[in-house]
């Protein structure tokens, strides 16, 4: 695959609010935030793919693949395997500065497995080894699962591709393990 450049101002103000808000919002198909530099933005998220129950969606617009996700929670209502296709926005580098390293997805639906957000915070530690500093959060129907809490997530970077890799449990106390394979990583600077 490829790596993509966008300037940092025009990815900031599309990525940025949807990747801390989206997820943890209400299910208003809208966020609105400040990125950094003090712009304010307002995005609604992407109609990209959304998958439940164990099976992907069938493609259907919304843009090139750059990732796929596989998400498995032990216990609670959603138990099970999940998986999803991020379409026209997935994995970048640096989002929010050097060294950072992020995931997008979400959908216009709210049922099944609809929104994945992730921003790690040191990714050269997450390279090397794993690390706690990350924010997570997925939401499947009604449900967020916030995933920042306790757990590990480590990034395997290899400059076009990656593989994002997360253990852990969540606030509600279920057992969580994702692999997202970003087949394009969109590179910030």
């Amino acid at each position: 695959m490829r790596t993509t450049r966008f300037t940092r101002p025009l990815l900031l103000a599309a990525l940025a609010p949807a990747l801390l808000l989206a997820a943890c919002g209400d299910d208003d198909t809208s966020t609105a935030a400040t990125a950094p530099g003090g712009a304010a933005a307002t995005v609604a998220p992407p109609a990209t793919d959304d998958v439940g129950g164990g099976t992907v969606a069938p493609a259907g617009g919304g843009g090139e693949l750059m990732a796929t996700i596989e998400l498995t929670i032990d216990g609670g209502p959603d138990s099970g395997d999940h998986t999803a296709e991020a379409r026209g926005t997935g994995c970048t580098r640096n989002p929010f500065g050097a060294g950072t390293f992020g995931l997008q997805y979400s959908t216009e639906q709210a049922t099944g497995f609809h929104s994945l957000q992730i921003l790690v915070n040191d990714a050269d530690a997450a390279a090397s080894g794993g690390t706690d500093d990350f924010t997570a959060t997925a939401a499947l129907g009604s449900t967020r699962y916030h995933l920042g809490r306790t757990g590990s997530i480590t990034v395997d970077d290899r400059g076009d591709t990656a593989t994002i890799s997360y253990e852990g449990t969540t606030d509600q106390g279920a057992e969580v393990a994702a692999t997202i394979t970003c087949h394009t990583v969109v590179g910030l600077g």
